[in-house]
């Protein structure tokens, strides 16, 4: 996966997340904090408690998502990232290895 001009080994899309999030705290968490506590639903997309999800995953230092989605849930919370940041969608590459045959 390519980020900007920030490249990263990754093996799901959770991994995706999990990068895209990271790249974008490191730069500034505040966007991210300050829509967590905006965000007052009962299934907030972002939380700093874990245990408001299933199957939750660390995105950043004490943030939290859901992880048990299909891939159309979680490229859903990686847009909803990136429109946080105020971040182009093709500034966002993933690279696709082709699976040998046996």
């Amino acid at each position: 996966m390519k980020l900007r001009t920030v490249r990263y080994e990754i093996f799901s899309l959770k991994d995706a997340l999990r990068s895209i999030a990271q790249y974008l705290c490191s730069k500034n968490v505040k966007p991210l904090k300050d829509f967590v506590t905006t965000d007052s639903k009962t299934s907030p997309l972002f939380s700093r408690t874990k245990d408001k999800y299933r199957t939750p995953l660390e995105i950043a230092d004490g943030i939290y998502t859901e992880s048990n989605l299909n891939a159309s849930g979680i490229t859903n919370t990686c847009r909803r990232l990136l429109d946080i940041y105020d971040i182009e969608y093709d500034e966002v590459k993933i690279y696709l290895q082709k699976i040998a045959k046996h």
